[in-house]
């Protein structure tokens, strides 16, 4: 089912603690020049309208969500501009500020456990990425 008509980066789906999908993707806005992160949800009654989570210059890619037992979006990504993993959840005010979680740290992707600990893996490159000089090491923090 369509549910965003645009530039669509790389999206992931994870399910709610009431099985229902919840899809986080970048998007890049050729009209102003602007990559974002945005998330939707689908209920019972269909596709929610989707929500516009980051939104800036950086090139905002790989967006992987989790969703935790108390039904709260977790969601890390990479700046490829600022050449960093970041990470941001959705708290009970609204979404945190990003989290500076790793420097170079490409294709993340999340969990969180039924307690609430979150852990990322994701690959940290070296070198100039896709020549003979490159090469990548998994990474994995927990509990960010």
């Amino acid at each position: 089912t369509e549910v965003h008509v645009a530039q669509v980066i790389r999206p992931s789906v994870t399910l709610s603690p009431d099985g229902e999908p919840v899809v986080a993707y970048g998007v890049f806005d050729y009209a102003v020049t602007r990559y974002q992160v945005w998330t939707v949800r689908r209920s019972t009654t269909g596709w929610q309208t989707p929500e516009l989570i980051l939104d800036g210059p950086n090139r905002l890619t790989w967006p992987r969500v989790a969703v935790d037992s108390w039904d709260r979006e977790h969601i890390v990504y990479y700046d490829e501009n600022g050449n960093m993993t970041r990470y941001i959840a959705r708290g009970a005010g609204g979404w945190t500020a990003p989290l500076a979680v790793a420097p170079v740290g490409w294709n993340p992707v999340i969990v969180v456990t039924g307690d609430g600990i979150v852990h990322l893996a994701y690959a940290r490159g070296y070198g100039t990425w896709g020549t003979a000089t490159s090469d990548a090491d998994i990474e994995y923090a927990v509990g960010v």
